[in-house]
């Protein structure tokens, strides 16, 4: 023995054990780090990364809680999001009405369908004669039962009394406040 290990026996180091080098005797400790503690190790680093991203979207969080304090610029704009989206359907429903419509040209009356439906009954009465019709004849009768139809959908979908009804409140009014 060296002279150093004498000296610590000799100062009382002799009644504490020898510490023995301690060998794996189970399976995760062989393994080394355990499941559990790198799932520890991980959920960590993700509280950490959450954080940042806290963190960096700070700026929608205070637009959140602005957003939450003054309810009104909400309702305002909730309020101009649902007029654009109204103008937007009305656009489209624009949209799918014929040009006529659109543009608000004058449209015929009822009396000028029951003259153009008239016409082509006659026509078809004209049929039993013996002498066939030409080609610009059967154009003529074929673009008179497109316009018949189209006219009469118009007049169903989008009436014309309607609006000299209220033409004609419009001017009894106008003209009893006199």
């Amino acid at each position: 023995m060296d002279e150093d290990e004498k000296e610590m026996l000799s100062e009382g180091h002799a009644d504490r054990p020898v510490e023995q080098s301690k060998f794996p005797t189970i399976i995760e400790e062989l393994e080394g780090k355990r499941k559990v503690d790198i799932e520890a190790q991980l959920r960590k680093q993700d509280i950490a990364k959450n954080k940042i991203a806290q963190r960096q979207d700070v700026p929608s969080a205070i637009l959140h809680a602005n957003k939450l304090n003054n309810p009104e610029r909400d309702m305002y704009d909730r309020i101009a999001r649902e007029k654009k989206k109204e103008e937007a359907r009305q656009q489209a429903l624009l949209r799918k009405r014929s040009k006529v419509l659109q543009r608000k040209l004058p449209r015929p009356l009822v009396a000028s369908l029951e003259l153009i439906r008239n016409s082509l009954i006659r026509i078809d009465g004209d049929k039993n004669s013996f002498v066939p019709t030409t080609s610009i004849e059967q154009a003529d009768e074929i673009i008179r039962r497109e316009l018949l139809t189209l006219l009469e959908h118009n007049n169903a979908k989008y009436p014309l009394y309607d609006k000299v009804n209220k033409e004609k409140k419009k001017g009894v009014n106008g003209f009893s406040g006199r």
